[in-house]
């Protein structure tokens, strides 16, 4: 299936829309959130546009675990594995500190793409080992 790009371009303006499933794939399966966290704060509307991802990102996501079929939800054959993410509490375990802790860090950014969804902190489990 061939998508045409100016589906995607605001007529009249130098703007691209981004759907739920692009927002999806630029979260999950980029480092698009890596290169932000190095960058942070350079450009006002760089941080704008990555927010409005995340939002969108965030949105789409049914729960915690990101698996289910809400809107933007990948197909099955593209599904992030169920052992990307991990808990505060195995995050805690795996680095040797407290679950305060991990949570005063992903509070304060120190710990790459980790994500506050319902209440609750997804921590990529590849992040813990740059740690």
């Amino acid at each position: 299936m061939t998508v045409n790009p100016e589906r995607y371009i605001v007529p009249g303006a130098p703007v691209v829309m981004l759907t739920p499933t692009m927002c999806r794939f630029l979260v999950g399966y980029t480092d698009m959130l890596e290169v932000y966290q190095r960058y942070r704060g350079a450009n006002d509307q760089v941080d704008a546009c990555v927010a409005a991802i995340r939002a969108v990102d965030k949105h789409a996501r049914p729960d915690a675990t990101g698996t289910g079929s809400a809107p933007g939800t990948p197909p099955a054959n593209h599904a992030e594995p169920a052992a990307r993410w991990v808990t505060t509490g195995q995050a805690a375990t795996r680095l040797g500190i407290t679950e305060r802790a991990v949570r005063k860090r992903c509070t304060a950014g120190r710990i790459l793409g980790a994500r506050l969804s319902g209440g609750r902190w997804q921590i990529p489990a590849d992040s813990l080992t740059t740690l």
